[in-house]
């Protein structure tokens, strides 16, 4: 299912019907109710940035707490965020293989990050991580709404800055 183009994609936006998603998804967007006890989750590939920006925006301007934002350069499946299995089995392994931060400002959220800092901001809202010894770009982002409440996602848009990676292969 894959179109070739989207190798050589630097932006996308609104594709709702890409994302690996339990939640009810239409042209509205993606709408995000955990079921009691769990996680609601939903995920999107997008060209891979060492550098980039991604705009979200819910579809309200009170957000419920438990909402967190995941940043990985892999896919990570839903099993991976269950409360029990939080981490997954590679853990141990491989680390932890994402950046994850919560988000408890409402309105709509800037991601932006380059090789050293990863920035979130809302209105009101800013902050910031290191992404030093991190050491790779993005190409998954991961919603997650944990606990009670419930989270419209009605915008995305992506747009890689900075590939940082030649693959030498032609299309």
């Amino acid at each position: 299912r894959l179109r070739p183009d989207d190798l050589l994609e630097r932006e996308m936006a609104d594709r709702f019907e890409e994302w690996v998603t339990d939640c009810p998804v239409d042209e509205a967007g993606i709408h995000m109710r955990p079921p009691k006890g769990g996680v609601a989750y939903a995920c999107v590939n997008f060209p891979y940035a060492t550098e980039g920006e991604i705009t979200v925006q819910p579809n309200q301007a009170a957000i419920p707490k438990g909402v967190k934002l995941i940043l990985s350069d892999c896919y990570l499946d839903r099993l991976t965020f269950l409360p029990e299995k939080r981490n997954g089995d590679h853990a141990g392994v491989i680390g932890k293989p994402f950046i994850e931060t919560e988000l408890s400002a409402g309105g709509d959220w800037r991601i932006a990050w380059n090789t050293e800092k990863l920035e979130v901001s809302s209105p009101g809202s800013t902050h910031s991580a290191s992404l030093t010894g991190w050491g790779r770009g993005f190409n998954h982002m991961i919603l997650l709404l944990e606990g009670e409440g419930e989270l419209d996602i009605r915008s995305f848009g992506m747009k890689a800055l900075r590939t940082g990676m030649e693959t030498g292969i032609e299309y």
